[in-house]
């Protein structure tokens, strides 16, 4: 193993020179061929040279596009990344960026031998350098929440819902600092504060916000987890008001009166209108009083506010297999919630339960999917229950995959029941997995695949025994 280990050592320092080599000697070959071009003699003109050099490209070159200097500083800037960024907290880009600008100033202003000290000087300058733009952020989310009475506020884990009474209270302290931060007259505070007084206005269109803390992250990364949590925490309100209640529930976007209109021509060749105006995305319900007063509300809460770090925390889903499996789960679920078509209504909604009941390889997949869907959502004393549940789960199932293999047309009439059926058994089979399990055996890394699907087996051997 340690012979292996020194193996894949040295080969990773060989590929750095090769392609520092590359980026020095496209440079040199580039310098000979061209006129009035960024000279290594001039430091300061280190952005004329990058731009020259690379174009600035941080994306992963296409083929088309892709010279020996781009395809050396992605390889470079992809292995820097695997050595320095574990937890997933600095984005490939900001990584790219800064070996760019370092490779130029230390191999090619330097043309001195490279090695494996300079380049663990290297690696330790662009660790210490991305890590100083990493930070603790906490983002308002703006949500349109149909919920027409009390609760004034809701928490899921670390993300805390509130009502626009609370959400005003809270950030007029920030707002105060902000804007005597920005009272200097130059046109860079003139700038923030038109762009502060368009966001306020803009949430003023919102009932409820979320506050999402995202730890130790630079910019890009930190606004991919906050907007992957805030679709999960939307995603979770879906699984726990079910689909009638939080249908129309929508993130970052505010609720509209939709309004269209319909032109027919009938038989005598006149011009028809009609026109329509639906007001179903201000619905808003009642209800939520009862079941926040359900014990099993409450345990669901924090089970999903659990599940919902490994959105937030990057890194944290690989030593939480559990939580990242539910977690996914429950995103299909509510990706079905948001589709309006029957078909791919049911493709999510099974392919969430996929995710939830199918943790390993298998050759029985449907056969497995349906006793473990009916062994979660059966009444345990009724065998009769669970041979029914056991039949619709198989039947959904088969349906999903006609639908994905082209032998059932997305207009049979038979989808819309399937699709009510599907959403029934996901949300049920989520809800009883989080009334069954901990919020232990999500942060369990121990909780793997082989250990889930164990538990499965004895609780539908439990059911069909019964």
């Amino acid at each position: 193993m340690e012979h292996v280990s020194n193996r894949k050592t040295i080969l990773f320092y060989n590929e750095i020179e090769k392609n520092i080599r590359v980026i020095r000697n496209e440079y040199i070959r580039k310098n000979r061929g061209m006129n009035n071009i960024p000279s290594i003699d001039h430091p300061s003109k280190i952005a004329d040279i990058l731009d020259f050099l690379f174009n600035r490209i941080h994306d992963e070159p296409t083929v088309k596009h892709r010279t020996p200097a781009h395809a050396a500083l992605w390889e470079i800037s992809t292995a820097v990344s695997k050595k320095i960024n574990k937890s997933g907290n600095i984005s490939l880009n900001n990584i790219t960026s800064l070996c760019e600008k370092s490779i130029i100033q230390e191999f090619v202003f330097e043309t001195s031998e490279i090695n494996q000290e300079k380049i663990d000087k290297f690696i330790s300058k662009i660790k210490e350098d991305a890590e100083i733009k990493c930070e603790d952020r906490v983002y308002i989310i703006p949500y349109n929440l149909p919920i027409k009475s009390p609760p004034s506020f809701i928490r899921i884990g670390h993300v805390l819902f509130q009502n626009k009474f609370n959400f005003r209270k809270k950030i007029m302290k920030n707002l105060n600092e902000s804007r005597d931060s920005l009272g200097k007259i130059d046109e860079k505070s003139r700038v923030s504060r038109l762009l502060l007084s368009e966001a306020l206005r803009f949430y003023r269109k919102f009932e409820w916000t979320a506050e999402i803390e995202i730890l130790g992250c630079d910019t890009e990364m930190a606004d991919f987890h906050a907007k992957l949590t805030a679709k999960a925490a939307g995603d979770v309100l879906h699984l726990l008001l079910g689909y009638d209640q939080s249908r129309f529930l929508l993130v970052g976007r505010p609720a509209q009166i939709d309004r269209g209109a319909t032109l027919t021509i009938d038989a005598d060749g006149r011009l028809n209108a009609r026109t329509f105006t639906s007001w179903e995305q201000m619905a808003q319900f009642s209800g939520w009083e009862r079941k926040m007063q359900d014990p099993r509300w409450e345990q669901a809460l924090n089970f999903c506010g659990v599940a919902l770090e490994v959105a937030m925390r990057p890194g944290l889903d690989r030593v939480r297999p559990l939580s990242r499996r539910f977690l996914d789960a429950v995103q299909w679920f509510g990706d079905a919630v948001r589709e309006e078509s029957p078909a791919p209504r049911l493709i999510k909604h099974v392919t969430a339960l996929e995710r939830m009941v199918i943790p390993e390889k298998t050759d029985r997949i449907a056969e497995s999917f349906a006793l473990r869907v009916a062994a979660l959502t059966c009444d345990a004393s009724d065998r009769n229950s669970f041979t029914l549940n056991y039949n619709l789960a198989k039947k959904i199932y088969n349906t999903r995959s006609k639908l994905l293999h082209g032998s059932l047309s997305q207009s049979a009439p038979s989808l819309l029941k399937e699709s009510r059926r599907s959403n029934e058994f996901s949300r049920n089979v989520l809800l009883h997995v989080s009334y069954l399990l901990t919020t232990d055996n999500l942060k369990d890394p121990r909780a793997t695949d082989r250990r889930l699907s164990q538990w499965y087996e004895k609780i539908v051997d439990a059911c069909s025994k019964t």
